[in-house]
């Protein structure tokens, strides 16, 4: 089986990748990329995931954003 990692907000648009890829025989884990300088959106992404009946991980990235963001 072919496997991907998508990201994945919790959005229309993710799920709809998400749904696409699982029909053509991807097996998906959604990623979310968490991070302090953006609104926490895991909880919806993690559920989104969920309905789609996909793999979950959250990734916490903020210390790697903050080396580049003033």
């Amino acid at each position: 089986m072919k496997k991907v990692v998508l990201g994945i907000s919790g959005g229309v648009d993710s799920a709809v990748a998400a749904l696409l890829l699982k029909e053509q025989g991807y097996e998906i884990t959604g990623l979310y990329l968490k991070s302090s300088l953006t609104k926490d959106e895991s909880e919806a992404a993690r559920e989104c995931a969920e309905k789609a009946g996909i793999g979950y991980d959250c990734m916490d990235i903020s210390r790697e954003l903050e080396q580049y963001v003033c």
